[in-house]
């Protein structure tokens, strides 16, 4: 009985999953006993590591760790404690493993260590999943304390992760996993455009599996605006599966500087230039000189051969007037006196121009600085202007154009005729604001700011009323210069209201024509197509009908020529409901409240919406319940939404369909989204809208609802789009634009 318990009991340690040892205590390990779990552990049979045979089991430790293992073996001897570490082994395949050791030492009575005895089990596993946590821990922490924006995306381009730096809201981070950028648009009451124009680049990353980087610029609830480096990068994980990922760095405060700087420079240098000004300094212990781009201008010589000079300037200056410059400029230096003079220079192509030179003297005790005007078209101006103002005064007051001088009130100070009948003694010392409707007093104004600003003229068109009358004006606003106020403006406008009518005109009939041209291609589609069918079934039958003996049978054949006519009358229908739509609209367009629509076309859907189960919801906003439309045509395009979503629902799921409104600063945006069975927009996407054209074919229905919709809509002057994925639902969007009644 002892015998076999003892082979039970040996059976029972040498299946055990890991190794069980005996051994010496020195630094080789050498083994007395080994457990048949040596081989799945370490490679090794017992009778290999038994006795160092092949190798001793130190040599099986990872070089890094052997030293601590011993010595934490030696502490645990001396403290009589039992031994637990984890390390890690090396196999004979050269596979690293972690491995957790349990051992304690044997003593006989008089407390003299006998050996070692341990188990040893494989803790790879165990232990690659707690780093792999924290790394993922670590990894996580950097992404979301640095100052990066950082998201995730699958190939849909739905957000798998988004760092606290991108999106500091907790809630709405969590919300948007998961999400892609239209319904975070939507949610966020943010401008749609930012969604359609990341989601072609993170397509055209998809496409070339290259990395994509651009500026992208975001207004902020302010409206103001704010700039980010943006970098889409395409990755794969372990399994092989794509996905992308985006940073995101703000550059606001670097792109604001950036373009303050570029504009002070364009100033500088356009200020320069325009007032033919250019400047030097000179170190005269050198004799090095340094140039503004101005000097270059005005002696016209060239940057890239001509270097900077006293003697290259001097040597351009007239001989009658050279020693006046050298002795003004002696003086100068050695009295440490201010300056100013003019002067003549030769050019290379022998023209003159007159200088005026002036400079404060000294700046240090080597340093000269000063400052020259190209004053040549002045000088030679002078004479010309004084003979010539009668003469341009003439012209001016008998131009059809009107030329007004405004001061920095924006009042009229001078016209060089009539606005209209109004008496010139009436206009003179009114405000120039006075004659544009109020609507155009913030781009006139902002107009003029930059033109003070820059003192760069500007041109626009822009709506006027003269004599009560509405008037349309090309207008150049620029600075005037010598009246002694520096807000002095220039103002010509000529009278382009005739030309606006026709260019209005123009632009509707064309648009006009393209419709109609569209329309009467897909119609020619429509008759060539679905009418060819049922005229091709008359006639044959009619021909067999003629051969057809059998009164019976004759019958048969006159049912199916009936049935060939309907369908033929039906299409005819069907494209006058269209034609209908085109025609001039006979009903007037009218305030109506979105809510009230809503609620007279849920009443028409109630057995509908019981049958099927379905949950509307309707999110109206208060300021944008109120539009100006044609009930007839509204009613009619919410009533097809919502009847397709109830028709389409998904049978996976609770039918669910949300009605919203929002207003922004131009137009009424109204969505309708479902949880239905969805549309695969990559495949039909340019055929959602078309005549006839469906794509849940199991479903009855014509292919006509959506495109009666979308010209409903258009028809208004809006315009209608759809996001959609099969299984996930649609989103129907219409924009109308604001109109005032």
């Amino acid at each position: 009985m002892d015998s076999l318990s003892n082979t039970v009991l040996q059976n029972l340690l040498e299946s055990l999953p890991g190794m069980l040892y005996r051994c010496k205590n020195d630094k080789d390990w050498t083994m007395l006993y080994v457990s048949h779990g040596s081989l799945d552990l370490t490679g090794y049979l017992p009778e290999e590591l038994l006795n160092n045979n092949l190798i001793t089991f130190n040599e099986l430790i990872c070089e890094t760790d052997r030293e601590r293992i011993w010595n934490s073996i030696s502490e645990s001897l001396k403290a009589r404690t039992n031994l637990n570490n984890e390390y890690r082994i090396k196999t004979r395949e050269k596979e690293v493993k972690w491995v957790k050791e349990i051992a304690n030492g044997v003593y006989d009575d008089d407390n003299n260590l006998l050996y070692i005895e341990g188990y040893i089990t494989d803790i790879t596993k165990a232990k690659n999943q707690e780093q792999l946590k924290t790394a993922k821990d670590f990894y996580e922490s950097i992404i979301d304390n640095i100052n990066i924006d950082i998201a995730v995306f699958d190939m849909d381009n739905r957000y798998r992760l988004i760092s606290k730096s991108a999106v500091n809201d907790d809630e709405l981070r969590e919300w948007m996993i998961g999400k892609n950028d239209f319904e975070y648009c939507i949610k966020r009451n943010k401008d749609i455009s930012l969604a359609h124009e990341r989601t072609s680049r993170y397509s055209m990353v998809n496409e070339t599996n290259k990395p994509l980087e651009w500026i992208e610029e975001v207004k902020d609830h302010a409206r103001a605006s704010k700039y980010f480096v943006r970098i889409i990068k395409p990755f794969k994980d372990l399994k092989g599966k794509p996905y992308k990922v985006g940073y995101g760095l703000d550059i606001t405060r670097l792109k604001n500087a950036e373009n303050e700087l570029i504009q002070r420079e364009q100033l500088l240098n356009f200020s320069h230039s325009l007032a033919k000004i250019g400047y030097w300094v000179v170190d005269f212990e050198t004799e090095k000189a340094e140039w503004s781009q101005g000097i270059y201008e005005i002696s016209e010589l060239d940057k890239a051969t001509d270097k900077p000079s006293l003697r290259l300037f001097y040597s351009m200056i007239h001989p009658d007037d050279i020693e006046l410059v050298k002795e003004t400029n002696q003086k100068s230096q050695r009295e440490n006196h201010p300056f100013l003079i003019e002067y003549r220079i030769i050019l290379k192509n022998g023209d003159i121009k007159y200088i005026k030179e002036e400079s404060p003297g000294r700046i240090s005790d080597r340093y000269r600085f000063a400052v020259l005007q190209d004053v040549t078209k002045i000088r030679l101006s002078e004479e010309a202007l004084a003979a010539s103002e009668k003469h341009f005064k003439a012209i001016a007051e008998n131009s059809p154009i009107l030329i007004a001088e405004i001061n920095s009130k924006n009042q009229f100070t001078y016209l060089n005729r009539a606005l209209g009948d109004v008496d010139m003694a009436d206009v003179i010392n009114r405000s120039v604001f006075d004659y544009i409707p109020e609507t155009q007093h913030s781009t006139l104004s902002s107009h003029i700011a930059r033109v003070k600003d820059t003192q760069q003229a500007v041109d626009l068109e822009i709506e006027g009323i003269v004599d009560g009358h509405k008037v349309w004006f090309h207008l150049i606003i620029g600075p005037l210069t010598g009246t002694g106020d520096a807000g002095t403006l220039l103002l010509l406008a000529q009278d382009v209201t005739e030309k606006k009518m026709h260019e209005h005109d123009r632009e509707k009939l064309i648009k006009e024509i393209n419709n109609r041209y569209n329309e009467l291609m897909q119609f020619n589609y429509i008759v060539s197509h679905n009418l060819r069918s049922p005229v091709a079934n008359i006639l044959g039958i009619a021909y067999l009908y003629k051969e057809e003996t059998d009164e019976a049978e004759k019958e048969h054949m006159f049912d199916y020529i009936v049935q060939s006519a309907e369908s033929i009358d039906q299409l005819i229908k069907d494209l006058n409901d269209v034609l209908a739509i085109r025609s001039p609209l006979n009903e007037k367009i009218e305030k109506l409240r979105l809510s009230e629509i809503v609620t007279i076309v849920l009443n028409n859907l109630e057995k509908q919406i019981q049958d099927s189960n379905t949950l509307i919801k309707v999110n109206i906003e208060p300021d944008a319940d109120e539009l100006y439309c044609i009930k007839s045509y509204l009613q009619s395009t919410i009533l097809n939404l919502l009847s397709n979503a109830i028709k389409y629902k998904s049978e996976l799921r609770p039918a669910e369909i949300t009605i919203s409104s929002i207003k922004t600063t131009q137009a009424i945006v109204i969505t309708i989204a479902d949880n239905g069975m969805g549309m695969d927009l990559k495949s039909y996407g340019s055929q959602i809208f078309g005549l006839y054209k469906r794509f849940h074919t199991h479903i009855e229905g014509k292919g006509l609802g959506l495109h009666m919709t979308k010209m409903q809509v258009e028809a208004l002057g809006g315009t209608i789009s759809v996001v959609s994925e099969p299984d996930k639902g649609s989103i129907f969007t219409i924009i109308f634009p604001l109109i005032k009644k």
